[in-house]
């Protein structure tokens, strides 16, 4: 048992003993903590910055920090609860259960007010908001954190590289920007609670990121760009990749200076497998199948629909953090439980939601371990807050059961088109979207947006972005193909932050999807005629 466990564990039991005392009406009480929970995280971060071909920065920086929950109450009714989380600790015994010795008193007070607000409450409302865990077995699991432990960057010959590939994207025709950077995350964790679980575990992760940025034939700027993530230290060297794609990359840069702007419409649609797999993450999975969004009636798109048909029949999708090599993939949760591989819709029938602790014990369901969390904290607009952990999804797996290939998909919604009286479907490809989680809105933003026409012409569009509400865009998904893509991304959230995903998607044709044309800005002609 290393240091930072026995410290961890130390302190645990010496507040679990602690008392904290209040007085309702004459009567005064002493309360202990029913459970606590320590997690020590170390960061070891890096990035490099090029810009038009020239070298911007390059750093690295280290980071300490403590997160704390803990919970005061009664076995009847529930506990209420308080999580602080602090960085730029020392990262040392004494400094680390000095700092716990000082956020515990004040966690035990917060959880202790929260129990007496919440029993308050009930007075007057039917309204529980106590915190019950779901019953999980004592773990212990120590992962070597110590190896290859503070390689974070490339080499500067990487770096070399990386500035000739900008600088080639920046004399490409068009071209008024250009920028490529490397961002690398060690993070070492390290977990105690007082039920006797104890974990270290590490991950790395990592991302090269080019974009560039062009001014078309209307003065517009437009962007391109593109992504490559890892798991491991040699995956930043993507010189030799990006290289290879330079023409092509070339031939996208015209075809979209002279692109038109989509109108405003309904169309019918094929999203390629990285867009149908942000669709099903953004829209459907890593928010509306929150099991605590669901338990606090926050989203209520699937609230009661466990057992009952909420998509096609032939469309499976799983959570699969146990994935070998995911960007999303985890071996135990930030509350201590084993990650599990679980289908969340079978054959179009809802089986079950993301889970942590508290929201498997109110859904009386069993835990799948998908409490998430990346750092301690985050700067909010009045200031440092803590960030929980909560049911994140990790690796997303769509299948689907009724396949055909590419080309009939195509096919069949040229047909359709045909039929309609329309002269084109779209293809999209893109990685990023939004829900809002209170309406059920649903925004994808493409990254390129082709017009197929029936009489098969072929035309790259611009400035639109598909909308609609998700549970009926998704149950009107026709057909999907067996044409998989696997897209990489990070996923936000107010309370627990940012963490790493992972998408594996079929294509999938929607008849009569609504797209709403961007507003644009053309910009005044350049004083200096040039780049």
């Amino acid at each position: 048992m290393d240091w930072t466990i026995k410290t961890l564990n130390k302190s645990i039991k010496k507040w679990m003993n602690t008392t904290v005392p209040f007085q309702l009406f004459d009567v005064m009480h002493k309360q202990k903590p029913n459970f606590l929970s320590l997690t020590k995280k170390e960061s070891v971060e890096g990035s490099v910055l090029i810009s038009e071909g020239s070298f911007v920065e390059n750093k690295s920086f280290k980071q300490t920090g403590l997160f704390l929950e803990a919970h005061i109450g009664d076995d009847n009714q529930g506990c209420g609860g308080s999580a602080i989380g602090a960085d730029e600790i020392a990262n040392s015994s004494k400094g680390i259960e000095r700092e716990i010795d000082t956020i515990m008193d004040l966690a035990l007070k917060n959880a202790l007010l929260s129990y007496v607000i919440n029993s308050a409450n009930l007075i007057k409302l039917k309204d529980r908001r106590f915190i019950n865990l779901s019953n999980e077995p004592i773990v212990e699991y120590y992962e070597d954190v110590n190896n290859n432990e503070d390689t974070v960057l490339p080499t500067k010959e990487e770096i070399v590289k990386l500035e000739k590939i900008s600088e080639q994207m920046y004399n490409l025709p068009h071209v008024q920007q250009t920028g490529i950077s490397v961002d690398s995350n060690l993070m070492k964790r390290w977990f105690v609670n007082s039920e006797g679980t104890k974990i270290r575990t590490k991950n790395f992760r990592g991302g090269l990121y080019w974009n560039i940025l062009i001014r078309n034939n209307e003065s517009e700027l437009q962007s391109l760009k593109d992504s490559f993530v890892y798991t491991k230290k040699s995956g930043w060297n993507q010189a030799n990749i990006i290289q290879k794609q330079l023409k092509q990359i070339e031939k996208k840069i015209n075809l979209l200076y002279t692109a038109k702007s989509l109108e405003s419409g309904q169309y019918n649609v094929i999203l390629n497998g990285s867009a149908f797999g942000t669709f099903m993450h953004e829209g459907i999975a890593a928010h509306n199948l929150s099991g605590e969004y669901i338990a606090q009636k926050i989203a209520n798109t699937f609230e009661a629909k466990i057992g009952k048909q909420v998509m096609p029949e032939f469309l499976s999708i799983s959570a699969e953090p146990r994935m070998k090599g995911g960007y999303g993939s985890f071996k135990y949760d930030e509350q201590g439980v084993e990650a599990k591989d679980t289908i969340l819709v079978e054959k179009g029938i809802l089986k079950t939601f993301l889970l942590d602790r508290p929201s498997a014990y109110d859904l009386k369901l069993p835990n799948n371990g998908h409490s998430r969390v990346e750092w301690v904290v985050a700067e909010s607009e009045i200031g440092t807050k803590a960030l929980s952990p909560e049911p994140r999804i990790s690796n997303l797996v769509i299948q689907t059961h009724q396949e055909v290939s590419e080309r009939d998909l195509i096919r069949m919604m040229l047909a359709d088109c045909e039929k309609q009286g329309k002269e084109f479907g779209l293809y999209i490809k893109s990685k990023s979207g939004q829900v809002d989680i209170i309406s059920g809105n649903f925004e994808l933003y493409p990254d390129e947006i082709w017009a197929l026409y029936t009489n098969g012409k072929k035309e790259l569009l611009t400035n639109a972005y598909l909308l609609g509400d998700p549970f009926s865009l998704l149950n009107s998904i026709k057909a999907c193909s067996n044409n998989y893509q696997t897209s990489y991304g990070h996923c936000g959230s107010t309370d627990s932050g940012w963490v790493t995903t992972q998408e594996i998607a079929p294509s999938a044709y929607f008849p009569n999807v609504s797209f709403q044309k961007s507003i644009t800005k053309a910009l005044s002609d350049k004083l200096i005629p040039g780049k």
